[in-house]
């Protein structure tokens, strides 16, 4: 009988546990079939995240009690056209990224890594949460919100994928991050109201090397929005050995119900080399 009373009390404690918690499996697979047309060469291919991004993710919330809450959110980009995995950078710099020779060197053998967002984080409603690990750098956030193709696509803006914003244009890994009023272990997007994200990342490298600080960074960014409006600011710096980089970035959208209107502005610059890139975009989603 007491084996028994034990062992209902285990589950009966399991049970509240799990009331209190909630874990979610999430993704997307996106399928294309592009036809591009050149004055070189034409090309036709099946490919992917031609509208949004193909991912596979986990991400899940604990309620710790006093209004503290745990989360974790580990997030894969996928290729679906080939059934590979897509490339990382470790230490948010070009050596340690999963490309070129070093991709290569394992052709088709990229497996699945959480290169789109590996985090865990805590925090409360009242004064927001700390999160650690690979995430969006909140001067790329800006971008996205503010871009009708959500930065995906044949029509995405080209102030961003010129590349001229370095390694941590839209990821940094080991970083820490500060978020104000925004949903707990979601996104920079944020709410109605102020909200705000400031974030720290590292190289990882030894201090005895003359490259010590390449790959280290910091990123802030601000927003306010009330109703159909909203407007943001972000700056973000990173010290790379070619030129240290700074990417500025300031937008705003107004939804007028039968359109979305949105406009962005933003700059790069090496203040090593001392080359600068500004470019805007205009846009509107229509329903």
């Amino acid at each position: 009988m007491k084996k028994s009373l034990v062992a209902l009390a285990v589950l009966a404690a399991a049970g509240a546990a799990s009331a209190q918690s909630s874990v979610t499996l999430f993704g997307i697979v996106d399928a294309t079939y592009a036809i591009g047309k050149g004055s070189t060469a034409n090309r036709t291919s099946l490919t992917n995240s031609g509208y949004n991004s193909s991912r596979l993710g986990f991400r899940g919330v604990e309620d710790l009690g006093g209004g503290m809450q745990a989360g974790f959110w580990l997030e894969a980009g996928v290729n679906n056209d080939t059934g590979s995995g897509q490339a990382t950078s470790l230490i948010n710099q070009a050596s340690g990224t999963l490309t070129g020779t070093a991709q290569a060197a394992r052709p088709g053998d990229i497996g699945l890594t959480f290169n789109r967002r590996s985090t865990v984080g805590f925090g409360n409603k009242s004064w927001g949460e700390v999160r650690l690990g690979r995430d969006y750098t909140p001067h790329f956030w800006t971008h996205t919100v503010y871009d009708p193709f959500g930065t995906n696509g044949v029509g995405t803006t080209q102030t961003l994928s010129s590349g001229a914003g370095g390694q941590t244009a839209v990821r940094a890994s080991n970083s820490i991050t500060y978020l104000y009023g925004h949903g707990f272990n979601s996104t920079y997007v944020g709410g109605a109201g102020f909200h705000a994200a400031l974030q720290y990342y590292l190289g990882d490298n030894a201090s005895n090397v003359a490259t010590s600080k390449d790959g280290n960074g910091t990123s802030l960014r601000v927003g306010y929005g009330a109703g159909p409006f909203s407007v943001a600011f972000a700056t973000g710096t990173t010290k790379f050995a070619a030129g240290n980089i700074t990417t500025t970035n300031f937008g705003g959208n107004y939804n007028l119900g039968v359109a979305d209107l949105m406009a962005l502005y933003n700059t790069d610059k090496n203040k090593t080399t001392g080359v600068k890139q500004t470019g805007y975009l205009l846009g509107a989603n229509v329903p």
